[in-house]
């Protein structure tokens, strides 16, 4: 494969150089594509790194502590680098893990030290359901080999050395946490920890489910926004202290000195935030904005834009199918267009003011107005930009977001940021309390504001996800809207059009099979009328029906049932009981379950949930859907007859059942604990009695991060 792409990238560069001088155009639409490929490739092949093969497994390991999570109570996350794993030989040892831990310590060692700890093990898990997120694959790019949890303390084998940068900024991190928590010991201290330390995971998730609700998160999640707050914030204060001083203001340009000062302010938020992925790329186009004063040119226009996107693709292609690079590009690709064409606007003649605008209290309305409506119309441009990425990731909607953002964004941008500034200022002197005390204030706001608008009926939408090819359209329509000059502009308005008819008709599964095999669940759509329709348990398209999600068992895998309800716009199942002469009854559902199993029927289909070969016997009589959660003899492919093979394997039960049952043909697919670990979760579409199964390897393709178990 690599071969091959090298072939068809020479020749892609080939015929590029060819036309290069009559049709340049057309020579750089050949040159990129071969280009993007070959940077792709290159980027995954220089960040591979051994995986982890078994399931879960204790070690012992030892290796360099590089960077601690906080999360909420005790607990804390581990990234260690420079491995020592008993039992695993160096070329097996994966380059970084990530260790969650519960114990508590009554110190934790410094990054940089030199630690052991004792850990469970386990491969990077893949996608929950099939096109779902893959974890594995942002593992890959991160050189993250293992995840797991400690089962003991960190010992400290060697202390860090002096000079470790690494050592220094994560000093400099946990002297701000320390004095932002005595100052705010609250809630309010983790948002403003959030704002400036990009540690939102400290947060208690009904906060974070209010901001959410709201449509806020993005304030939460250090982006473009907070670096230009920051950044131009500094920029703004440092160029008025330079023009104070006439003769300087009068043989040089402030701005430039302001703008390089604000790109080293931009560099420490981005070492003190943490250094995320994302915070680098809002970093990146905050330098070139600010480059581009420094070279006298316009700092915001399309042109800055598509050099930021095109230095971080160059950097981390795996950027494009981030949620985090999508939602950002595309907020600022659809400002940045849309404030050109205002500005142009602006240029024409404009009618003489009134009177009252000439009065102190007349500007000072006319100022309150546009900042008020320069907030609305950037709340309703970014929010239609990045909603059909947000439903596809995230699969919901914050109705009232454009309310929320109207309340919170002045207290954000006027209030909490440059109150942050001067409190990082003033904080070497030890004069950081009052700014972090009204920063607070302002951060308290914002939550109420964010709980007032969540607590709204109706206030989140769970619209299910949408299809692929449907986003893609709305994007390549939204460019083609945004980069157009001329009246063609408008053929993007039909493009959109077109994504969203397609967007909607996306296929729900019937039947979700966890990659684990502990549980499997039902998707079922009633008709309802439409006075008892819950809108925030509807589906992205429906009328007069909701969808409801049936597990097998509600108590188990939770974090994937949860991702399976939002993911398909489904409500719980919630089973009733009947009450028999004072008795509760067993619980009715659509499925019947006892010791050994569980069977449904769904769509004039049985479905069987084997989890003990007992069953086995009846099931293949029975099922027109087979699932086990221990091994069969048969052939690789799930919808395929099982094998009799006259071998045998010492001490399985299975084997003995299926050899005394001569044969299994009523199931029209077989799925068993084999085809779990070797192709992850399933999802199973049922069509007037035909089976579609669908696996997450299917979607994931031969890729180095889908090859480990």
């Amino acid at each position: 494969l690599a071969s091959l792409l090298v072939l068809v990238c020479a020749v892609f560069v080939a015929a590029s150089l060819l036309i290069w001088r009559k049709q340049l155009l057309l020579a750089v639409m050949i040159l990129a594509p071969a280009l993007g490929f070959a940077v792709a490739k290159a980027r995954t092949e220089m960040v591979r790194a051994p995986v982890v093969f078994k399931k879960s497994a204790s070690y012992v390991v030892e290796g360099e502590l590089m960077q601690i999570i906080r999360l909420p109570g005790a607990q804390r996350q581990f990234i260690l680098s420079g491995l020592s794993i008993k039992g695993l030989k160096p070329d097996k040892t994966p380059r970084k893990i990530r260790v969650r831990s519960r114990i508590r310590q009554a110190r934790l060692p410094m990054v940089g030290a030199r630690v052991r700890l004792r850990a469970v093990l386990r491969p990077p898990p893949g996608p929950v359901r099939p096109e779902g997120f893959d974890f594995a694959r942002k593992a890959w790019f991160m050189q993250l080999g293992a995840v797991g949890f400690s089962l003991s303390r960190l010992e400290v084998i060697r202390p860090p050395g002096r000079g470790e940068w690494r050592r220094l900024a994560a000093g400099v991190r946990s002297f701000v946490h320390d004095k932002i928590k005595r100052a705010l010991p609250g809630v309010s201290g983790d948002i403003v920890a959030a704002l400036i330390l990009g540690e939102k995971k400290l947060l208690d998730k009904s906060v974070l489910e209010a901001i959410r609700t709201a449509g806020l998160a993005h304030m939460l999640a250090i982006s473009g926004m907070h670096m230009a707050l920051v950044a131009g914030s500094f920029f703004w204060l440092l160029r008025a202290l330079l023009a104070l001083d006439e003769r300087m203001a009068l043989r040089f340009d402030v701005s430039k000195p302001a703008a390089f000062a604000a790109i080293l302010v931009a560099a420490f938020y981005y070492v003190l935030s943490g250094m995320g992925i994302a915070t680098l790329r809002a970093f990146i186009m905050i330098a070139i904005m600010f480059g581009a004063i420094l070279l006298g040119r316009s700092a915001l226009n399309l042109r800055n834009v598509a050099l930021a996107a095109l230095f971080i693709l160059l950097l981390t292609p795996e950027s494009l199918l981030d949620v985090s690079f999508q939602m950002s590009f595309a907020a600022v690709v659809a400002l940045v267009a849309s404030y050109e064409v205002l500005s142009e606007r602006a240029k024409l003649p404009k009618r003489p003011r009134d009177i009252l605008t000439q009065t102190i209290l007349g500007k000072l309305a006319l100022r309150s107005w546009k900042v008020a409506t320069s907030i609305l119309l950037t709340t309703i441009i970014a929010g239609f930009a990045v909603l059909p990425f947000a439903i596809y990731h995230f699969h919901h909607v914050s109705t009232y977001s454009i309310v929320g953002n109207q309340l919170a964004m002045p207290v954000l941008s006027f209030w909490v940021m440059p109150l942050g500034l001067v409190s990082m200022l003033a904080m070497p002197f030890a004069l950081q309390h009052w700014p972090l005390t009204l920063m607070g204030r302002g951060a308290e706001l914002i939550l109420s504001a964010a709980q007032m608008v969540a607590a709204f009926d109706g206030a989140r939408v769970n619209t299910g996800t949408i299809s692929l090819s449907g986003v893609v359209i709305i994007t390549i329509g939204g460019l083609w809207l945004c980069l157009w000059r001329s009246w063609l502009r408008l053929a993007g308005i039909l493009l959109i059009i077109i994504g969203i008819a397609v967007a909607r008709y996306h296929a729900i599964p019937s039947l979700l099979v966890e990659r684990d095999g502990k549980n499997i669940a039902l998707i079922d759509t009633e008709q309802i009328d439409s006075g008892q329709i819950d809108f925030g348990q509807i589906g992205f398209g429906q009328k007069n029906s909701v969808r409801t999600l049936w597990a097998s068992n509600p108590k188990r895998s939770r974090y994937s049932l949860e991702r399976w309800r939002k993911a398909y716009g489904a409500r719980k199942g919630r089973a009733k009981t009947h009450r028999n002469k004072g008795r509760n009854h067993a619980k009715l559902s659509k499925w019947r379950c006892d010791q050994h199993g569980c069977t449904a029927f769904v769509r004039k289909l049985n479905i069987a949930f084997s989890t003990h070969p007992a069953t086995l016997s009846e099931d293949c009589r029975t099922a027109d859907v087979l699932v086990a959660t221990y091994p069969l003899f048969r052939s690789n492919s799930p919808s395929s007859a099982i094998h009799h093979k006259s071998r045998r394997l010492s001490g399985d039960r299975s084997h003995f059942l299926l050899r005394r049952s001569a044969k299994c043909p009523k199931p029209q697919t077989i799925i068993d604990i084999r085809d779990l670990r070797r192709n992850g979760a399933y999802a199973l579409y049922i069509f007037d009695g035909s089976i579609q199964t669908v696996s997450a390897r299917d979607m994931r393709g031969e890729r180095p991060w889908s090859r480990h178990p």
